[in-house]
């Protein structure tokens, strides 16, 4: 519906502090002024500055805490009633898994510390599959 979408536009190569701020200056005061029922929210790995189409250069850490705020905020404005969907991202061994394991401990209230490390068995699995090494950390 018409005045329901709000695009921010970010530079070619905006970082964590840019991206950030931009979040934080523009997603809270809508959603205090749209009064959702409901917080749907997408996150795509796509960001990342891994990510090869996106041109951002943001770090996993600042998605889990886009991620931690989200989920603040639909307690906040949506009773607590937050879809959180994952999305775009082509760092498949890197990026996409970490972030969405952050985002699903997130959501489901078991957030997982950037300093745990990533599974053995995962990053073995990772290797088989790809013959490429996985990350060690969650950060």
């Amino acid at each position: 519906a018409e005045g329901s979408a709000v695009n921010v536009a970010l530079p070619a190569g905006t970082g964590d502090e840019g991206w950030l701020r931009a979040f934080h200056a523009v997603v809270p005061e809508l959603l205090a002024a749209f009064r959702p029922d409901v917080l749907v929210t997408q996150h795509g790995a796509d960001t990342h500055f891994e990510d090869p189409l996106a041109h951002l250069a943001v770090s996993l850490d600042a998605q889990r805490m886009v991620a931690e705020s989200c989920h603040a905020l639909a307690h906040e404005h949506a009773g607590g009633r937050w879809v959180a969907l994952g999305g775009g991202g082509y760092a498949v061994v890197d990026v996409v898994p970490r972030t969405w394991t952050h985002l699903v401990g997130i959501a489901a209230g078991r957030a997982v510390p950037p300093e745990s490390p990533v599974p053995d068995e995962w990053r073995h699995e990772v290797y088989r599959r790809t013959r490429e090494s996985a990350p060690a950390r969650m950060t």
